[in-house]
């Protein structure tokens, strides 16, 4: 694990910068919101092809399932989350 620090419990507006996420969409709220759904609706599912690949010791799999996770977030402005990836 890069950062041994332990997490503490954040919001959602520590999380996302939303500054950043509004730039990345050229201030375009109606895509901010697309975008987040995306998310959103997307998410789980990489989530438990991560968790199938760790339980099934596959760490191809697991490296695909977590590069993913890392761009989404990255993708949301979500500096924090990603650099803990």
């Amino acid at each position: 694990m890069k950062n041994e620090e332990p997490l503490k419990k954040t919001t959602a507006d520590e999380i996302i910068d939303r500054a950043e996420l509004l730039h990345r969409v050229s201030g375009d709220h109606e895509l901010m919101k697309e975008v987040l759904t995306a998310y959103l609706e997307t998410c789980p599912a990489v989530r438990a092809e991560l968790r199938r690949a760790i339980a099934g010791g596959d760490p191809k799999h697991v490296q695909r399932a977590a590069h993913t996770i890392k761009g989404m977030v990255g993708q949301l402005g979500a500096r924090t989350a990603s650099k803990r990836l």
